[in-house]
């Protein structure tokens, strides 16, 4: 078959690692792209091979995953995505190598990436008219035969093998952990935050440390969100859970204020704790800007009885969006239970004021009957 050029100018090797950053955030890892270019002889040219697929019964991509010299390599990994959606599923080598892809349908364009322990990643880029069959095998070399056959890429830095399993490890776990499967995903996403940290100290090459570093943050992330979904399926260890998940998470919210999914996780943990201290941190850390967020937290916190709690979050609610009538109220209803019934009176005046015909406009002139004004 006739290779066909991306389309991609040739380029020297000082631009190669600039390539991969550009493609580091994309669903296309940087370890997966080095399996892009090939050496010619007047500098780097990204090569593509687009193979046609003959329309048949069933829609599959039947294989065998072998190395240099033709073995198996039992148990490789094959992530097949399609380009231009979020549509992703990943499949497994048998003990013999061979490996059976389904549910390639439609006139789609797929990337499908081979992975496999201390070997480089492959890429095939697919396009699919149709139901269809192929049958094609995928050769997957060693960093050391990469390098032999490609002498010009600058794979051997210090930690890039490192780099490429925790890449590996980490595109297993996020697929776990998007099906729900939290305590399988876990594994690899301890994995790839070791190798991801053990590549950084071994000196990776200075043009690729930030990018990697950015990466190993979002592992970090992803592992406190299991270890958070893990204790919230398990009673029996949710202490525990909880107590590994939220180091990890406070860090992830500190480097991303505006993490909904973070901040929800932690408030979770510090409610279970009562802690109010560190709620009153977090809300100042937290910066979304929808008063809806603390308001929902505030009514499950009074419908739990945890009234001090609950009124953080009502003027937390109210910070963000002073007109927010049911607030007042909640606030309100909260003071008064606490005692400080000035304060209730000062927010029921104003619930009023604000929504004088509300559901709750009856309750609240009651209670500032009982609440003279000094």
């Amino acid at each position: 078959m006739n290779r066909v050029r991306a389309g991609v100018p040739r380029k020297p090797l000082s631009a190669f690692w600039e390539v991969c950053f550009r493609h580091l955030k994309s669903a296309i890892p940087v370890a997966a792209m080095v399996c892009l270019y090939t050496h010619g002889s007047s500098g780097m040219t990204q090569e593509i091979v687009p193979l046609r697929l003959i329309p048949l019964e069933p829609s599959e991509i039947r294989g065998r995953v072998k190395d240099l010299a033709g073995k198996p390599i039992a148990g490789a990994v094959l992530t097949v995505r399609m380009i231009g959606t979020g549509w992703n599923r990943i499949y497994h080598a048998d003990s013999r190598g061979f490996f059976q892809l389904t549910f390639l349908t439609g006139t789609n364009t797929y990337l499908v990436t081979c992975t496999a322990p201390n070997r480089v990643p492959k890429d095939l880029l697919l396009d699919v008219d149709g139901a269809a069959l192929l049958m094609k095998d995928i050769e997957l070399l060693t960093p050391e035969e990469f390098s032999a056959q490609n002498p010009s890429v600058p794979l051997a830095y210090g930690g890039m093998l490192e780099a490429l399993g925790a890449i590996d490890a980490h595109n297993q776990g996020v697929a776990l952990f998007i099906s729900g499967s939290f305590k399988e995903a876990l594994p690899f996403l301890e994995s790839a935050g070791r190798q991801l940290e053990k590549a950084l100290a071994q000196g990776l090459a200075p043009a690729v440390q930030t990018d990697f570093r950015a990466r190993l943050s979002g592992i970090q992330r992803l592992h406190g969100c299991a270890l958070a979904e893990m204790g919230k399926l398990d009673p029996a260890k949710r202490s525990l859970l909880f107590a590994q998940s939220e180091p990890l998470l406070w860090k992830a919210l500190e480097g991303n204020t505006s993490d909904t999914v973070v901040y929800l996780h932690l408030v979770e943990i510090l409610k279970a704790r009562k802690d109010t201290a560190a709620l009153a941190k977090i809300d100042k850390i937290y910066i979304n800007k929808s008063p809806v967020v603390p308001f929902n937290h505030g009514v499950e916190a009074f419908n739990e009885g945890q009234v001090e709690m609950a009124a953080q979050f009502f003027q937390s609610t109210l910070t963000l969006d002073p007109r927010f009538a049911e607030a007042h109220y909640l606030l309100a209803r909260c003071e008064w239970e606490l005692g400080r019934t000035q304060a209730s009176r000062s927010h029921l005046l104003e619930y009023l004021k604000l929504s004088p015909e509300g559901e709750n406009a009856k309750k609240a002139r009651a209670m500032l009957s009982k609440t003279p004004a000094h």
